[in-house]
């Protein structure tokens, strides 16, 4: 999903037309929701073994169904542990390849692919570095500054939004059908 946007406008030499931009919005807010609402809220959440829940709570109710189970489970899990490392320095490398699109970066000679991957690799060596002291008083740095981050985020949104109220048009499933001729 991350890369989704790129990929489309570099299949339409960098200028996609509204249509192909709502029915890509529209499949990425669908598929989020369809994840987060069936999977999440729908299945996880009724996964209860005596008061436990998750993916270890899920292979005990049907562990006993399924013989291959504990296979399915040790996969789970190590898909989890692996999350947990990827989407951080995802999130890093996905932040800092947009960097160039700030006027700024983009005219500078120094900022190249180098340069944007030295800076993924010191932040993401700074954040693992730090995970340890994270407890206490730089926990509280960390949350502030995830909801300085968040808030920043939600002001932008919704000035984007107001400049463009059109966008809201991606919530209807039906513009996911508008470009099934592009893919």
């Amino acid at each position: 999903m991350i890369y989704a946007f790129k990929a489309v406008f570099i299949s339409q030499d960098g200028k996609p037309d509204e249509t192909i931009v709502l029915g890509v919005l529209s499949m990425i807010f669908w598929l989020i929701m369809l994840i987060s609402v069936l999977k999440y809220s729908i299945i996880m959440m009724r996964a209860d073994n005596k008061g436990e829940g998750g993916l270890f709570a899920l292979y005990s109710i049907v562990r006993k169904y399924w013989k291959y189970m504990p296979i399915i489970a040790i996969i789970g899990g190590a898909c989890l542990m692996a999350d947990a490392v990827f989407a951080p320095s995802n999130t890093i490398l996905t932040i800092i390849e947009g960097m160039p699109s700030v006027n700024a970066i983009n005219n500078n000679p120094f900022w190249n692919q180098g340069m944007a991957m030295l800076t993924a690799v010191i932040i993401i060596i700074i954040i693992f570095a730090t995970q340890h002291h994270r407890h206490g008083g730089n926990g509280r740095n960390y949350g502030v500054i995830m909801m300085i981050y968040l808030a920043f985020s939600v002001i932008v949104g919704i000035y984007w939004i107001i400049q463009y109220p059109w966008i809201l048009t991606a919530m209807n499933p039906n513009e996911c059908n508008e470009i099934h001729h592009w893919l």
